[in-house]
């Protein structure tokens, strides 16, 4: 979840053209809805690896596209939601060995 702090920040803090897709709030409440979701995953011990990097990919998804034009907007929150994904494996890899040592949920440590 760290991870994504600081990029979210900053990337919510751009420019943003307001229309009628929703508002800044609306895209700030769906992170915040997202990242619930994975907290509430890792804290009951998700053993798929799959359901929490997806969900992952979609807090990046929700994060980056808020006011770009639609054909734009498309594209990017594809490429946002593998890229989340593909983030959130690594960090599970990263963190595989301090995980381990600290008993600190690691959905890789919990499927082998």
């Amino acid at each position: 979840l760290c991870i994504y702090r600081n990029w979210i920040a900053r990337a919510l803090k751009r420019k943003i053209k307001k229309d009628n897709s929703g508002t800044l709030a609306g895209v700030c409440g769906k992170v915040e809805e997202k990242l619930s979701v994975l907290h509430e995953m890792e804290r009951a011990g998700e053993t798929s690896a799959d359901r929490p990097a997806v969900c992952s990919g979609e807090v990046l998804e929700a994060a980056v596209a808020f006011g770009l034009e639609p054909e734009a907007e498309e594209k990017l929150r594809l490429i946002a939601r593998d890229i989340g994904s593909f983030i959130y494996w690594l960090d599970a890899v990263d963190d595989l060995e301090k995980d381990e040592k600290s008993g600190a949920y690691n959905p890789l440590l919990l499927q082998y």
